[in-house]
């Protein structure tokens, strides 16, 4: 019980942290450089990595003030997040040992239905949409960042792979 409130604080502060920084103003950088979504990337990998621990309230939440915070329209991200998030829960415990492979699969599959629901959504709803290529790079580079963010959940945390039996000894890996 006392490890399971501790990797939802962990959870909660990393967000909370990786937000903050994505805050900063980094005016020197050249436009061309094109930025993952860490709290993106981290959301997901720790939905499929320790679903029990990923608050959906959170998420949403988080994810509806970044829209407020990034100019986007409000909720329409966070509930496209909030879907893949549950999708992924879904997956992850209905799969008792997935390859590292397999992960990284279901995790591109998500951010890429972000982006194609999200991009789809402000079409219809003839909203500005965000230029194609920056888009299309920040989507690539989330999915290749993949294993990097799932290696340092691993080694500074001790996020392990999700195992049904584990939650059920009390154990929350």
């Amino acid at each position: 019980m006392i490890k399971s409130i501790s990797y939802s604080f962990v959870f909660s502060s990393l967000i909370i942290i990786l937000t903050g920084l994505r805050l900063i103003p980094f005016h020197n950088l050249p436009e061309i450089l094109i930025a993952p979504d860490l709290v993106l990337a981290f959301v997901l990998v720790w939905c499929i990595r320790l679903p029990k621990n990923a608050p959906s309230l959170l998420i949403v939440v988080l994810f509806v003030l970044l829209d407020f915070i990034h100019d986007r329209p409000p909720g329409l991200f966070a509930c496209l997040v909030f879907l893949a998030s549950e999708w992924l829960k879904s997956r992850t415990l209905k799969a008792e040992e997935y390859q590292f492979i397999s992960e990284w699969t279901l995790f591109a599959l998500a951010v890429l239905g972000i982006f194609l629901a999200y991009r789809t959504v402000l079409w219809v709803t003839l909203l500005p949409l965000p230029g194609l290529l920056p888009s299309f790079l920040s989507m690539i580079i989330t999915i290749a960042i993949y294993p990097l963010v799932t290696g340092f959940c691993r080694f500074c945390f001790g996020l392990r792979r999700y195992h049904e039996t584990s939650f059920l000894h009390g154990d929350p890996r």
